[in-house]
């Protein structure tokens, strides 16, 4: 088992591999040089100068047999003398084989896509704005290309596998790391590692491997819309019904937001509408689904009427899927008699089905903000950053096969690794962060897998979990990226931490 949700780019555009007119050699010489820039923005009123870095970083591969060059993205300001050194956080997306170009452009960096108002006006034209919620204020920001996507490359084409795969995936991003704090002289720093989707499994990975086998303390662990299991999030099965109830209280906020949630919970926020599916799915669908057949008839159309109210189906329609409601049936099935499905990534996002008959799905949110944020990904180094290659960025990568599984090298869950961090490191704590619209890697799939994390209250308290009127990609919507702001802020700023 491998993905699940976390080839959340493929389809999106099409699969490239990065570096394609880049020269085997030394990451840093000829066209590969680094490139500075100085720059300026407004944040709080005031303004900031940074120095934006675009280069190549070298690393060698988990086995040293292979080299590659990570391509990033610096993000710097210059600390007054005789001040605290800054917080410095590295930053990636997930895939496996997704560029950092979503949070590059939506969160971390200085520019961000401007999709309106409400997040969901999306342009295929260059539309980029100053981003007054980049933490930059409070952190320096390294962006992050793993191998194979953005620019970054490895030194021999034949050698992409040396870096393919849960264990030399991680390896690599260390060893970037590590290099950066050298050549940057930031080993005073505080250090963050913020990874999203498939980075919510390469992060707790990789800040035990920093501290266990390099001795690079992390002082902050933040993941949004993490994927911490591949078993919490693999296609359902008649064995793993786990997907099939802690999905189900994201099926409840989108039915909210479409109006096909019962009337008596349209009045209700969304946050009571989640808890009150939660508390539904958590305990007597999800006994219901482990009964299987030995449910008694009377019992399960008595939780088919529940379920119809949470999420607009059909009483009869879930009762004959024996209380299987699975994530491709609600894309399409939400809204069926208007001839429309609903998105992934973001599920406020619509689009019109077409012929039943040899459609495939697709998923209407990441399709078309994939567009602009292609396009933007590939202006912004060009116009702003000084960087030029005739390359293509790859914004999504093929890396398969994928060895180790979808999450750890057992192919299971994380948490066991993220509390193994903790408890190795008292200053380490951690940031969740989730969107209600999220139907690629849910709300509740991150609540259970949480709940599964030995180490009890001591380690559990480390964690604070927040949630937002977002989707896959929080940031998207304006709003719930001001309040992502202001969490990640004072988690990076919290006294107990520096």
């Amino acid at each position: 088992m491998i993905k699940t949700c976390l080839i959340f780019v493929l389809g999106l555009v099409p699969s490239v591999r990065a570096g394609a007119d880049v020269a085997a050699g030394a990451c840093t010489s000829g066209q590969n040089s680094r490139v500075a820039t100085e720059h300026s923005i407004v944040l709080n009123g005031r303004a900031l100068d940074y120095l934006a870095t675009a280069g190549f970083m070298e690393v060698d591969s988990a086995d040293r047999t292979a080299k590659a060059c990570l391509f990033f993205v610096a993000y710097t300001v210059v600390a007054p003398a005789g001040a605290k050194a800054r917080p410095l956080t590295f930053a990636f997306n997930g895939g496996p084989g997704s560029a950092s170009h979503w949070l590059h452009l939506g969160l971390m960096g200085p520019k961000r896509i401007d999709l309106g108002t409400d997040g969901l006006t999306v342009s295929t034209s260059f539309n980029l704005v100053d981003n007054a919620s980049t933490p930059l204020d409070v952190t320096d920001v390294v962006m992050i290309d793993p191998v194979a996507t953005g620019y970054s490359f490895a030194q021999n084409p034949a050698s992409y596998d040396r870096f393919f795969g849960v264990r030399n995936d991680y390896v690599s991003i260390a060893a970037f790391i590590q290099n950066y704090l050298n050549s940057e002289r930031r080993w005073n720093a505080p250090k963050f590692i913020l990874g999203e989707s498939y980075g919510g499994i390469r992060g707790p990975l990789l800040v035990q491997y920093l501290q266990d086998a390099l001795g690079i303390a992390v002082d902050g662990l933040v993941l949004i819309s993490p994927a911490l299991s591949g078993a919490a999030l693999a296609s359902q099965s008649v064995d793993n019904t786990v997907p099939l109830w802690t999905f189900f209280p994201t099926y409840a906020t989108t039915a909210w937001y479409h109006g096909r949630i019962a009337s008596r919970y349209r009045d209700l926020s969304i946050e009571a509408v989640y808890e009150t599916a939660k508390a539904f799915a958590f305990t007597r669908l999800r006994d219901a689904l482990d009964a299987g057949n030995t449910l008694a008839p009377k019992a399960a159309g008595a939780l088919a009427l529940e379920m119809a109210d949470l999420t607009g189906f059909e009483r009869d329609v879930l009762i004959q899927k024996f209380l299987r409601l699975d994530v491709f049936t609600f894309f399409i099935g939400l809204l069926e008699r208007d001839h429309r499905l609903v998105g992934r990534f973001d599920s406020r996002f619509v689009a019109p089905v077409l012929a039943k008959s040899g459609a495939s799905f697709f998923d209407p949110s990441g399709q078309r903000m994939g567009y602009a944020y292609t396009t933007g990904i590939n202006e912004y180094p060009r116009s702003d950053l000084g960087w030029s290659t005739a390359s293509p960025y790859a914004t999504v990568a093929n890396v398969g096969p994928w060895p180790g599984g979808a999450a750890d090298d057992s192919g299971g869950s994380v948490v066991s690794d993220l509390a193994s961090a903790l408890s190795h490191n008292p200053r380490l704590n951690v940031l969740v962060a989730g969107g209600y619209f999220d139907l690629a890697c849910p709300l509740g799939t991150v609540d259970y897998e949480l709940s599964q994390m030995p180490g009890g209250s001591d380690l559990r308290r480390c964690v604070v979990q927040k949630r937002y009127v977002g989707g896959h990609m929080i940031y998207a919507n304006p709003a719930a990226l001001v309040q992502l702001k202001s969490d990640l802020s004072d988690f990076i700023l919290g006294s107990d931490r520096l």
